[in-house]
């Protein structure tokens, strides 16, 4: 099977995974929140009946990974090729689930929604366009490494590239986490997004990914 074909299986994959995830908040939501989606959040880990349920979801976040993971290990020839599907299939993920969720249920009413983004290690939230922002970075990063793979984008990826790109995702995960505790007691108008450090960290893992694709176009 040609990339092209695999690359047309991951994306649908990514597509049937985001409706089935925005499936999952939709059950959610009309146990725990029949009023509607807001802050503050339950804490699903505190003791309680809804532990459980916690503890669950918890597992289901982490098989999410794995399962996006698995599909672009299989569908991918080389390391470079798996990375960018992971990237392309994981980004489109988060974006189809919003759109899903528009379907489904009407929501975000805007990208400046706040929403509870995700449980692991801590709760992430932040308005939706923080999340959608990252996601288009990630599957245009993915698309770029297919694209230029045959120029063995890997050989122009200095150690210090994959250093500060790790600082910049950790940046972004300060900014997704600073609320991690607030989200359980404010409400959303209450917490101010830090948009500066969002900004910082994604602005530095575009900068230095566009450096290395840069440095392997000129060779």
């Amino acid at each position: 099977m040609g990339l092209e074909r695999r690359v047309f299986w991951v994306v649908l994959f990514s597509l049937a995974m985001a409706a089935v995830e925005a499936a999952v908040v939709v059950y959610l939501r009309e146990l725990y929140c029949p009023t509607g989606f807001r802050f503050p959040v339950m804490d699903l880990l505190a003791e309680g009946p809804a532990r459980r349920i916690g503890l669950v979801e918890l597992l289901r976040e982490a098989a999410t990974l794995v399962m996006l993971a698995a599909v672009s290990v299989l569908a991918g020839r080389t390391r470079w090729q798996r990375w960018a599907l992971f990237l392309i299939s994981f980004g489109l993920w988060d974006l189809l689930y919003y759109a899903w969720l528009k379907v489904f249920l009407c929501w975000p009413a805007s990208l400046g929604t706040w929403d509870l983004l995700f449980l692991l290690p801590v709760p992430w939230v932040g308005p939706v366009l923080a999340p959608c922002l990252v996601a288009l970075a990630l599957v245009g990063a993915g698309w770029a490494c297919l694209r230029w793979e045959e120029k063995d984008l890997g050989a122009f990826v200095r150690p210090l590239d994959w250093a500060l790109e790790g600082v910049a995702g950790l940046t972004i995960i300060l900014a997704f986490t600073t609320h991690a505790r607030a989200c359980l007691v404010c409400r959303e108008g209450e917490m101010a997004f830090p948009w500066t450090v969002f900004s910082t960290g994604l602005g530095l893992g575009v900068a230095v990914f566009l450096g290395a694709l840069r440095r392997a176009l000129r060779s």
